[in-house]
C-alpha cells in the first residue's frame, strides 16, 4: 500500500513538475491497437500498444515487462534504465538524453485518461539495440533482442496479394443458365440457380414494363413448400401502376396492350424454376413463337386468366432475385438461412 501511494505521489509530482505537463493520449481503440511479438512470443500486457500520429506508443508498465528495464517517472522527467543505457525524456518535449548525449525525436511522451504514461516504443527499442519489424498489413510489431536476432532473422514483410479483379458477367447468346456469383446482384452471394434472357431491340415502353415486373419480384422469399404466383406477386398491369402500351399476343395476332413484354419476365423466371428443380404447378405457352426463349421454354401470363406458379421444393427458404441490367433480364435463386427469417 505504501509503495502504491508513493507511486501515485511520484506521478502527480511528475505531471506538475513541468508547466506544460504531458500531452493527452487518444483513446486506444481497436482501430489503432497493435499486436506485439517479442522474441517470438506475444506478451500479456496490462495496457495496449497503439499508434498515435504514426508512432507506436507503449506504457512504462509494459516497457518494464518487455525489456526487463527500470522505467519510472519523477518530477519533470522520465527515466528508462537498461544495463548501461540511461534514457531520459521530458514532459511535452521531443528532445531526450541517452546517457549524457542530447538526441531528437518527433514524438513527446503522452499520458492516458487513467494516468498511464506512454513513450515511443521504437525510440526505446533502438537505443537498447533491439531489432524491429513493423507489419502494417497484420497490424503487428515484431521486437527481437540482440541475442535472439542472431539466430532468428527478422521476417520480410510483403504486402498481401492484390484482390482478384472484379467478376465480369458477360453471358453469350440470347438466353441461358448462369451460376456462381452475379455481381449485379451481390459480390458474395452464391446462387443455387440462375437464368437470363436478352432484350432484343425492346422498345422503351416494353422495357419499362419488364423493369416494373422484375422490381415486384426481386427479393421475394419462399418458405419450403410455399407456392409462388406471378400474378399475385406482380399485381395488375395497368396504366395507373406505371405500365405502358407495348406489343402482346392475342391468339395468332400481335396487338397493342398495356403491360406488353412482361411475359419475358415470366419466361425467364420459368426457366429459373426449371434450372432450380422447383415444382412447376402452372405454366402456359405462348400462341406464337418468341425469340427470347428456347422452344417450349416460354411462359405467358395474363391477369385473371393465365398465371405462372411454382413451389419451393427445397428444405430451406429461398430468395428470388430478378432485375434488368443493360439488355439482360436476370433471375437467380439464393438459399436463405432460416435463422435470418426470424
Amino acid at each position: 500500500m505504501k509503495k502504491c501511494f508513493a507511486s501515485l505521489i511520484m506521478l502527480c509530482l511528475f505531471i506538475l513538475g513541468n508547466g506544460t505537463g504531458l500531452a493527452a493520449a487518444p483513446a486506444a481503440g481497436s482501430e489503432n491497437q497493435l499486436q506485439l511479438v517479442v522474441d517470438g512470443n506475444v506478451p500479456e500486457l496490462n495496457s495496449p500498444v497503439f499508434i498515435c500520429n504514426g508512432r507506436t506508443m507503449i506504457s512504462l508498465t509494459s516497457l518494464r515487462a518487455i525489456f526487463e528495464c527500470d522505467a519510472f517517472a519523477q518530477p519533470g522527467e522520465i527515466r528508462i534504465i537498461n544495463r548501461d543505457t540511461f534514457i531520459t525524456m521530458f514532459p511535452d518535449r521531443t528532445d531526450y538524453l541517452v546517457n549524457s548525449e542530447i538526441r531528437q525525436s518527433d514524438t513527446a511522451p503522452l499520458v492516458s485518461e487513467n494516468g498511464e504514461i506512454y513513450v515511443p516504443l521504437r525510440l526505446v527499442a533502438e537505443e537498447i539495440n533491439y531489432e524491429l519489424c513493423y507489419d502494417p498489413y497484420a497490424a503487428k510489431l515484431i521486437l527481437q533482442s540482440p541475442a535472439y536476432s542472431q539466430t532468428h532473422p527478422l521476417p520480410s514483410v510483403t504486402p498481401p496479394p492484390p484482390p482478384p479483379p472484379p467478376v465480369e458477367f458477360k453471358p453469350a447468346g440470347n438466353w441461358g443458365a448462369i451460376s456462381g456469383v452475379i455481381p449485379v446482384f451481390s459480390d458474395s452471394e452464391e446462387v443455387m440457380a440462375g437464368y437470363f434472357t436478352r432484350l432484343l431491340n425492346s422498345p422503351p415502353g416494353r422495357t419499362t414494363n419488364i423493369v416494373l415486373s422484375c422490381a415486384r419480384i426481386n427479393g421475394k422469399v419462399l418458405q419450403p413448400g410455399e407456392v409462388f404466383s406471378f400474378n399475385q406477386t406482380v399485381g395488375p398491369r395497368t396504366a395507373d401502376t406505371g405500365y405502358q402500351t407495348a406489343a402482346i399476343f392475342s391468339g395468332k395476332k400481335v396487338v397493342e396492350g398495356v403491360g406488353g413484354g412482361i411475359c419475358q419476365t415470366a419466361s425467364t423466371l420459368y426457366n429459373l424454376a426449371l434450372e432450380a428443380r422447383l415444382q412447376i404447378i402452372e405454366r402456359h405457352p405462348h400462341s406464337l413463337k418468341v425469340l427470347y426463349a428456347a422452344p417450349e421454354r416460354d411462359a405467358t401470363v395474363s391477369w385473371g386468366t393465365a398465371d405462372l406458379r411454382f413451389a419451393n421444393s427445397w428444405d430451406s427458404p429461398v430468395k428470388i432475385l430478378c432485375k434488368v441490367e443493360g439488355d439482360l433480364v436476370l433471375t437467380a435463386l439464393v438459399r436463405q438461412d432460416p435463422a435470418s427469417q426470424n
